[in-house]
């Protein structure tokens, strides 16, 4: 379709200002050749030094928390990442990039990480992307992929989730409810979803404070906050030296034998507070207007004891 609309207005231009139109039709039909072409997986790209090296500035550690139910090979899965990191380096680490140091290991090699559609949409980045095996988060592909019984690993939430997590501390956690992929889930009944708790991926980065108020105003126009520019190490994207970020796998949640949707959801987000419980972490869980609508994990502990 590129090619075709790229062809059609080029020569239109190209017949009436030639010399002025020429050099920019080149220019994007080289554009739309590239974005009509989408790499395969390739084992050789997600075995590539970046993985490694990505996983050793980020002080990468991944754990089953206490009490977790294990995983079986024959089951299908949904593995939810909490927090949206910049970068999202618990989605990255574990299942874009093959790492035999996880205890999912083999569940990381077959699941498929599924990312911002937009992201693919950029030249260059979403097409190393796709050679990494990473599709489409969009609602149609992500049912199509269930469908043929494949695990898929999401990071539900949103960017917004970097910003109001406080920065360089792994005791507090803003998350934003999301229910869509749970509600998707549900009347599928044999698929279970997993959540994933990362601590200290907000301490990756040092974000400039001084943007806050330019920050807020997209928020409020567009729903995410710009520009998210943040200081790593050598001013690039590496994580900077004192990283630490450790992943907690919880016990998959799945639908069958529930009669509502809602129980699901209750019974998904107490699995994700316990997690963050035995790691002394704090959810604050937002609503859309990012208004504090729930606090959960470590201050229901305190709580339960002081009433006592």
């Amino acid at each position: 379709m590129w090619i075709i609309l790229s062809a059609l207005v080029g020569i239109f231009l190209t017949l009436g200002v030639p010399w002025l139109v020429l050099p920019w039709y080149i220019a994007f039909t080289l554009f739309a050749i590239c974005m009509s072409w989408r790499p395969a997986r390739s084992e050789w790209m997600r075995k590539s030094f970046v993985g490694p090296s990505l996983r050793s500035a980020a002080g990468y550690n991944f754990q089953t928390a206490d009490d977790s139910a294990e995983l079986h090979a024959d089951s299908q899965y949904i593995f939810a990442m909490h927090p949206h990191g910049l970068f999202c380096f618990s989605e990255m680490l574990t299942f874009v990039f093959d790492s035999p140091f996880t205890p999912i290991e083999k569940f990381a090699q077959q699941a498929v990480p599924l990312v911002a559609t937009e992201l693919l949409w950029i030249p260059v980045l979403g097409h190393w992307a796709c050679s990494l095996g990473c599709e489409s988060v969009d609602r149609e592909n992500m049912t199509q992929l269930l469908k043929q019984k494949k695990s898929v690993a999401i990071t539900p939430g949103g960017v917004r989730e970097v910003k109001y997590t406080p920065q360089c501390t792994g005791g507090k956690i803003v998350l934003r409810k999301s229910l869509h992929f749970l509600k998707l889930a549900f009347p599928l009944k044999e698929v279970s979803v997993v959540p994933i708790l990362t601590v200290g991926e907000s301490s990756c980065y040092t974000f400039y404070p001084s943007l806050n108020a330019m920050q807020n105003l997209f928020i409020k126009l567009v729903g995410w906050p710009f520009p998210m520019l943040a200081l790593g190490r050598w001013f690039t994207f590496l994580p900077g030296k004192n990283s630490h970020t450790t992943l907690f796998r919880g016990s998959p949640i799945s639908p069958d034998g529930m009669d509502t949707v809602e129980e699901f959801e209750e019974a998904y987000y107490a699995e994700l507070s316990r997690i963050a419980q035995t790691q002394n972490v704090e959810l604050h869980f937002v609503d859309k207007d990012d208004k504090i609508i729930e606090v959960a994990g470590a201050v229901v502990q305190e709580r339960s004891e002081t009433s006592d």
